[in-house]
């Protein structure tokens, strides 16, 4: 991280002053203080690496962007040999002259804040069900709409059950649609929430028919049977509630905005991220104000736990992407956004 300027009394001329570990800082100042112009805008610039960013305003990924890509990939013979996506073309727009080599940016921008035009990225292309992360990815996926609940009373079964369930839902949805385009939270929460596709209305029998065919699914190791099983046996009144919390916990999926970023082939992968070589940068902006922002909390949840589960299990040769943030402190569970993980982090709060 970029911590500043030597001054003139070290006697060292002026030299950039680095951060080179995995600690935390964190800027904490009132609006208008000039918190983003001295910290943030700085790491996005200078940092050479991989990294993640993470604001509410699109002004990083406006600012920055255009810097943290290499025009010379959009060649015919670069494109010709990139074997994944290119990310965000920022020419015509951007005014950057100088380019970090060999650099590609994405951008989360479901509601289209910034200036330039947001990537799909669906979490269900992260799993591939021939691997033995599977399920651990599953499980961090939904996780983010069914995240534990600390302090409470509630009993752990609202919050187990229907997560085993969502994870479960995936995984059938996987095996059973021959069709790719339906491999989308979208479609799995459309299927779990009993909306039969013939008549697009919910229907209790419909959800039934869904648990049955599950039950019926020997794929995952049985994971989807037991799931869908565990359920099926508590009747009809287990339904109801399985349902309610599908409703206030999954909403955020069925968003026109979210509905339309998580459906289509996926742009990206965070199992790219890690080669300074050549560096990827993840810009995300999640609706802006107050109530937009804490409806999309599960969301950046979501990718903050299946993130780390990648982050976690990737190879030693891989290095942590910094990860930068803007939020304030009145917007509770920021830190979900992956300020408690173990990778090098900076953040502004108001």
């Amino acid at each position: 991280m970029f911590a500043g300027m030597t001054q003139f009394e070290h006697g060292i001329n002026r030299q950039p002053v680095w951060i080179n570990d995995s600690a935390h800082w964190i800027n904490c100042a009132m609006t208008g203080s000039g918190k983003f112009t001295t910290s943030l805008a700085l790491q996005s610039i200078f940092h050479p690496g991989s990294a993640v960013f993470v604001s509410p305003k699109p002004e990083i990924a406006d600012f920055a962007l255009g810097r943290r890509v290499d025009p010379r990939i959009f060649s015919a013979r670069e494109a010709s040999q990139m074997k994944q996506a290119l990310g965000v073309n920022p020419r015509g727009i951007t005014e950057a002259q100088y380019h970090i080599p060999n650099s590609r940016s994405f951008l989360f921008d479901p509601s289209g804040q910034s200036v330039y035009e947001s990537n799909n990225y669906d979490p269900v292309s992260e799993v591939d069900l021939r691997k033995d992360n599977a399920r651990s990815r599953l499980l961090a996926i939904a996780a983010g709409s069914f995240p534990d609940k600390k302090n409470s009373k509630t009993d752990p079964w609202f919050t187990n059950t229907p997560r085993g369930l969502f994870a479960a839902g995936c995984a059938h949805k996987m095996t059973t649609d021959p069709n790719p385009a339906n491999h989308t939270l979208p479609a799995v929460i459309d299927m779990l929430m009993g909306i039969d596709p013939a008549t697009g209305i919910a229907s209790p029998k419909y959800f039934e028919s869904v648990l049955k065919a599950m039950m019926a699914n020997n794929s995952l190791d049985g994971f989807i049977q037991a799931c869908a099983s565990n359920i099926f046996q508590l009747g009809q009144r287990a339904f109801g509630n399985i349902y309610s919390e599908f409703e206030n916990n999954c909403r955020w999926i069925t968003d026109g905005w979210m509905r339309r970023h998580l459906s289509g082939p996926s742009d990206f992968s965070f199992s790219w991220l890690g080669d300074d070589e050549c560096p990827i940068t993840v810009f995300i902006v999640p609706p802006r104000g107050a109530k937009a922002f804490q409806a999309a909390i599960p969301w950046l949840r979501t990718v903050s736990e299946l993130s780390l589960e990648i982050f976690r299990l990737a190879p030693m040769s891989a290095r942590p992407p910094f990860c930068g943030s803007e939020m304030s402190t009145k917007v509770g569970e920021q830190k979900s956004t992956g300020c408690a993980a173990d990778l090098p982090f900076c953040a502004t709060k108001t």
